[in-house]
Formats: structure tokens, C-alpha cells, sequence
């Protein structure tokens, strides 16, 4: 079965196409490969996407990380002011900042917007054996580091429209999926984004 112009490739049509005379080339399952994984990422900031951040957790033990939910505040004055062009290359750098702080063994994903989620793999650092608010304190001030070095390499215009994040940092608890532990973590960063505005 040979593919129709413009046709996006398919696993039925490499099953398929792998039992007809040997039609699946290398060149063929290396554009499914990267489909594949385009679909698990995000396309502005190469960081996972929601689905990408639940295949790569279906194997881990949730109990191993913390996780952090955040939101850019005022992040639609950027757009708004300074255009989208604008907005994207700031994500973008904020996806950038993100990964290269943080180990490989952590998942950092974007949900979409301008709403983040990082899970903090607290076991690979040893911090399995500290208690629960220690944990969260250690990881919470780590975060904040990082969040204030990237504001702090914006443009002034950017400084000038007050914008920060606002997070909220949760431990996994018995009973936990990782969407109970976003529902939690996401009440918490929505405190903090009060708090923030009340400033």
C-alpha cells in the first residue's frame, strides 16, 4: 500500500506496509518516530506536553517526586504590549531556563498557556529521608532561585508590567495520581497568585 500524497503516516499503515514486499523503509519509521514524539511534546518549547508528562510517568512511582504547578503572572500584558512574537520567545526562554536547571531524571512539562509543571525527583537528590516540609521548603526555595534569575534576565519593559510567578509545590500522599497531585498543587498556586496580587 503506498501512502497518498500528503498522507500522514500512521502506525496501521506501517503494520501494514511492514508485511508488503518490504515497502517501510528506515526513512519512513524515522518520520513516525519523530511524529510520534512531536505528539508528546510541546511545539513552542520542546518541553512535554500533558500527554507526553503521563507516558512518561506510567512506569515511575509517583512517590518519588514533588511536584511543582506554576503560572506566569501578568503574562497577557506581554502579548497584549509587546505582541505574541514576543510572549512565545519568553516561554520559550522559560522552558529553556527550566531544563538546564534541573536533572534529567525530572519531567518538566508545559500544559499550555502560560501554566507549567515540573515533577521534582526528590529520591535521585536523597531527600527521601527528610521530613515532608523540609522537602517542600529545600524544593520550593530552589524554585523560587530559579524563577527570580529568569525575571531578573528580562527586558525592563518586561519588569515594568510586574511579572512573576506564582507556584504552589505539593508531596505525593497514599492515594495519589498525578491528577489529584496537579489539583492540589494547582489550589496552591492559585493562593500564591493572590498573594502575589496583593502585594
Amino acid at each position: 500500500m503506498q501512502p497518498e500524497p500528503n498522507q500522514s503516516l500512521n502506525y496501521e499503515m506501517i503494520q501494514h506496509s511492514s508485511y508488503n514486499n518490504g515497502y517501510i523503509t528506515g526513512v519512513l519509521l524515522t518520520k513516525y518516530l519523530l511524529e510520534l514524539e512531536k505528539s508528546n511534546h510541546d511545539e513552542l518549547t520542546g518541553l512535554l506536553n500533558r500527554r507526553g508528562l503521563i507516558d512518561e510517568l506510567k512506569d515511575q512511582d509517583l512517590s518519588n517526586f514533588t511536584l511543582i504547578y506554576c503560572d506566569v503572572n501578568n503574562f497577557k500584558k506581554i502579548n497584549d504590549l509587546f505582541g505574541h512574537n514576543k510572549g512565545d520567545y519568553f516561554l520559550q526562554q522559560l522552558g529553556n531556563q527550566l531544563k538546564k536547571s534541573y536533572r534529567p531524571e525530572d519531567l518538566i512539562a508545559r500544559l499550555g498557556g502560560d501554566e507549567f509543571i515540573l515533577l521534582i525527583n526528590h529520591r535521585r537528590r536523597g531527600l527521601e529521608t527528610i521530613n515532608e516540609e523540609t522537602k517542600i521548603n529545600l524544593i520550593k526555595n530552589r524554585f523560587s532561585e530559579i524563577v527570580s534569575s529568569i525575571i531578573t534576565s528580562q527586558p525592563n519593559e518586561y519588569h515594568q508590567q510586574n511579572l512573576n510567578i506564582a507556584f504552589g509545590v505539593v508531596n505525593f500522599k497514599t492515594n495519589d495520581d498525578l491528577f489529584s497531585m496537579i489539583e492540589r498543587a494547582d489550589q496552591l498556586m492559585y493562593q500564591s497568585k493572590r498573594n502575589l496580587k496583593d502585594l
